[in-house]
C-alpha cells in the first residue's frame, strides 16, 4: 500500500507516493507471539486489527486477539482456526524464527510508533 503525499508550490502541485513498509507490523506480531502472556501481548487489548495495513497481518491480529480473549496460549493450529485462510502460519513461524526474543520496551515502542505512523 502506498500513502499519497501532496507536494505543492506556488506554480505546481503533485502527489508523491510513499510505500508502506511492513517491518514494523512484522516486529509487533513477532513480539506478541513470543510474549503471548506477557507485556507485549497487552498490545492486543490496545490496538484494533485495522491498525495493520497488510490484510494478512490484520487477520493474524484478529486471531491473536481471539486467542487472548479465550485465554489460550499461542498455538499455530489454534491461530489458523480463528484466522482462516488469510493467515499463513508458516509465514508467522518464519517471523518468530527471525525474531525469537521479545524486544525490550524501547525497541517495541519504536515498532509500535512505526505501525501507528504508517496508519496515518
Amino acid at each position: 500500500m502506498r500513502k499519497p503525499v501532496e507536494e505543492s508550490s506556488a506554480t505546481t502541485s503533485k502527489q508523491v507516493d510513499i510505500p508502506h513498509d511492513v517491518v514494523s507490523e512484522q516486529a509487533v506480531l513477532a513480539a506478541v507471539i513470543a510474549d503471548s502472556d506477557g507485556e507485549a501481548a497487552k498490545l492486543l487489548d490496545k490496538y484494533p486489527a485495522d491498525t495493520f495495513l497488510a490484510e494478512e497481518h490484520r487477520a493474524t491480529w484478529t486471531a491473536l486477539q481471539e486467542l487472548r480473549r479465550r485465554k489460550l496460549a499461542y498455538d499455530p493450529a489454534a491461530l489458523a482456526r480463528y484466522a482462516g485462510p488469510k493467515c499463513d502460519v508458516d509465514y508467522l513461524a518464519k517471523l518468530t524464527d527471525m525474531r525469537p526474543d521479545v524486544p525490550d520496551k524501547v525497541d517495541l515502542d519504536h515498532f509500535v510508533d512505526g505501525l501507528l505512523w504508517d496508519k496515518q
